[in-house]
């Protein structure tokens, strides 16, 4: 056992080296001849390309008029000290204040998990009229676009932060020329 073993090291099989043995028996198959091989076979794939959001239409960020009118729902990670293991918080703010109104805290927050939490911020404060939310797949699932659109919220998308900084920016000089301080 330990002669094929040493034969296959020999060869790079079993040392972890670039080239890749073919069996117990046979020659070195580097990563380039491999490629070439599959080509020639046609095997080769097309690369997976990112999955983007769908485009939607531009809003202007206004600020509410009152309390419980508008929800900004958001994920943060990090890291526990100790472990190093990874945990996620869902935090729920009220814009007209800018209070914290929950943090939903664990490993994994699914879509099903923001529908729960959403359903007890409902019976402690009300139905809010919209929600914002970025682009993520806990956002876009279908669990949670269907609880919205049972309860009547509507969802507010944020678009990329390029976009949301030049709304932000005419915003600000639509106001300052709405208040008479021309820039």
């Amino acid at each position: 056992m330990r002669s094929k073993v040493r034969s296959r090291s020999d060869r790079g099989g079993a040392s972890g080296s670039a080239t890749t043995g073919c069996g117990w028996t046979g020659g070195k198959w580097n990563h380039k001849r491999v490629r070439r091989v599959y080509r020639s076979l046609g095997l080769n794939l097309p690369r997976r390309t990112k999955r983007r959001p769908p485009r939607r239409p531009l809003q202007v960020l206004e600020p509410p008029a009152a309390l419980n009118r508008v929800w900004a729902l958001d994920f943060m990670h990090d890291r526990l000290y100790g472990s190093g293991r990874p945990f996620r918080t869902l935090n729920v703010v009220d814009e007209a204040n800018r209070e914290g109104l929950a943090i939903e805290v664990g490993t994994s927050i699914p879509a099903t998990r923001v529908v729960r939490v959403m359903e007890q911020l409902d019976e402690m404060y009300g139905l809010t009229s919209a929600i914002r939310a970025d682009n993520g797949p806990e956002f876009l699932a279908e669990a949670f676009q269907s609880w919205c659109a049972e309860h009547g919220s509507r969802t507010n998308h944020a678009d990329s932060s390029a976009r949301q900084r030049e709304l932000r920016d005419g915003r600000a000089i639509l106001l300052a020329k709405r208040h008479g301080c021309a820039q």
